[in-house]
């Protein structure tokens, strides 16, 4: 701080330091999450992250600003206002879902030191659920996710792709390969040890388990 006397006046001046790193504390917690449909985030802590389906809140509005620009003289005055509108409009849904990405990426930072994640094949994803899966926009949330985690010093790891994560019994590591390829199979009952299962909170179970394995921590 540094006082200042000029024309019969004081001036208080502050100086600070902008390279200051923040204190960033560990947390000392370890989880998986499987990505969901209904449930965006399932963790093996038991924490549920809902589905905010962003595009799908704004669908009606944009679907009707397209049926006005339909009917506009393409190129006049009221057809650039209305396709203006429809911009703003998918923009709009663009920038809540940002938002919620870098929140819930913010959360997850400064809750976890060690996040674990299946490896998502989302090219497959688009084919059979299509505009659903990009309205979640999980891409760019795990790429929101890796730079604040890089930034907090946090280890965000994806396990092999091929990781049957859904099939393993958590509890006894029966793979119950009957439930390949039925997704609406949301419970079960292990045939081994006889453990019920819900579906993706045992997968995120197994992806913490198999993470902690493939980084060397059990």
């Amino acid at each position: 701080v540094t006082i200042k006397r000029k024309n019969n006046e004081w001036y208080v001046c502050f100086t600070v330091d902008g390279n200051r790193q923040p204190i960033i504390t560990t947390t000392g917690k370890i989880v998986g999450f499987d990505f969901g449909l209904k449930s965006y985030l399932i963790g093996s802590d038991g924490c549920t992250i809902t589905s905010p389906l962003f595009f799908k809140q704004n669908v009606k509005r944009i679907k009707k600003l397209h049926k006005q620009l339909s009917r506009k003289v393409k190129g006049s005055k009221h057809w650039v206002e209305c396709l203006q509108a429809l911009q703003r409009a998918y923009e709009h849904a663009s920038n809540q879902r940002k938002d919620f990405h870098f929140k819930l990426a913010l959360k997850l930072v400064r809750t976890y030191d060690i996040i674990c994640f299946e490896t998502l094949n989302i090219k497959a994803m688009c084919r059979r659920w299509g505009r659903k899966v990009h309205d979640l926009g999980f891409s760019m949330f795990t790429n929101i996710l890796n730079h604040l985690a890089h930034k907090y010093h946090r280890t965000v790891h994806y396990i092999n792709r091929w990781y049957p994560s859904s099939q393993l019994c958590s509890e006894c590591g029966f793979r119950y390969k009957e439930l390949r390829g039925h997704l609406e199979v949301r419970e079960w009952t292990c045939p081994q040890c006889g453990h019920p299962h819900n579906r993706d909170f045992n997968a995120a179970k197994n992806i913490e388990r198999e993470g902690c394995i493939e980084l060397g921590l059990i």
